[in-house]
């Protein structure tokens, strides 16, 4: 497979993992050497759509969170949702790892928007 951005060939890498309440989930990652790069989860069992709900707190950093590509992930009190889109990534992560993620994508937001106080201001709230 070829990578979209540069051509050159993609290194991609697959694996089954098992996951509690979800069962066997399908990992798929692709990366280049040019800085590309593209994951994916699947479960590979055909399930009901599941909502779950964990208050974050220091004792439960490390707490086991699978989205796929189409999953929501909603934190009411920093007023962030993680909604699929056509770029939308799956992944496996901790509570911990998912509090990463949107510390870099705000960042990104505050340092596109540097002349927009108020977005800068919002940002530097969350």
């Amino acid at each position: 497979m070829d990578c979209p951005v540069c051509g050159k060939e993609l290194k991609v890498f697959t694996e089954v993992y098992d996951t509690p309440h979800f069962g066997d989930v399908f990992i798929l990652s692709v990366s280049c050497e040019c800085g590309f790069k593209h994951s994916d989860c699947f479960v590979v069992s055909i399930n009901e759509p599941v909502r779950y709900k964990i208050e974050i707190n220091s004792k439960n950093y490390f707490t086991k969170v699978v989205r796929s590509s189409s999953g929501t992930i909603r934190i009411p009190e920093l007023g962030v949702d993680m909604e699929p889109g056509p770029a939308s990534q799956g992944f496996i992560t901790n509570l911990e790892g998912v509090l990463y993620r949107i510390e870099e994508i705000v960042r990104m937001a505050r340092d596109w928007n540097k002349d927009d106080e108020e977005k800068i201001r919002r940002c530097n709230r969350i």
